[in-house]
């Protein structure tokens, strides 16, 4: 408020009370002085709802599966990984308690034991369309049966039980035949130098 305003305000019975006509014009010139800020404030406010808004299946999330340790490491330069290459689209390798698999069942190496943690049911670490690592764990969100693995068709990671398709092929894991009312649980996975690490 300005030093004017204040300045013609008086007490009357305990109240302060000041020229109707000063205060409107005063209160325009405050609120004027105010609004780049205001406007700022929305727009880095809206900006930021709709960063964590649009992120959808990013990242690791909350999941119905339950919470079991993945820590795995796949070095794409040495032994049976060598073919795993951002390039090759469209393909997986899983991890099962009896070792890591490729795309066409092939087991490639054994786990190590207590260094590979391969999550609730295992896990798939799939190249998406757009030659992106994604990991996600084999258990159906939907029937939570880890002695039943979701079974891989393409693009699409299939639930042999409930019959959920969920599109591991655009990266989403998103469900699509609206069985399922969430993804494929996500872990992160990143590739530094051909050796990639997935996580919890």
């Amino acid at each position: 408020m300005s030093r004017q305003c204040i300045d013609n305000w008086t007490k009357d019975k305990g109240q302060r009370t000041m020229d109707k006509g000063q205060w409107i014009m005063d209160k325009n010139v405050l609120w004027s002085k105010r609004q780049p800020q205001n406007k700022i404030v929305f727009v880095l406010c809206s900006l930021l709802f709709v960063l964590i808004g649009c992120r959808g299946y990013q990242g690791t999330t909350r999941s119905a599966v339950p919470y079991v340790l993945v820590h795995l490491q796949i070095n794409t330069n040495v032994g049976g990984f060598v073919h795993f290459q951002p390039t090759n689209t469209c393909t997986y390798i899983t991890v099962t308690p009896q070792g890591f698999y490729d795309h066409r069942g092939q087991q490639i190496r054994p786990l190590l034991a207590g260094q590979d943690l391969f999550g609730y049911a295992g896990t798939l670490v799939y190249i998406d369309v757009n030659s992106q690592y994604q990991a996600y764990d084999l258990c159906c969100p939907h029937c939570l049966d880890k002695d039943t693995p979701v079974q891989i068709d393409g693009l699409y990671a299939v639930c042999p039980t409930c019959g959920e398709q969920y599109c591991v092929g655009d990266g989403t894991a998103a469900p699509s035949q609206g069985i399922a009312h969430e993804a494929l649980k996500r872990y992160s996975c990143i590739c530094s130098n051909g050796v990639i690490t997935i996580r919890n």
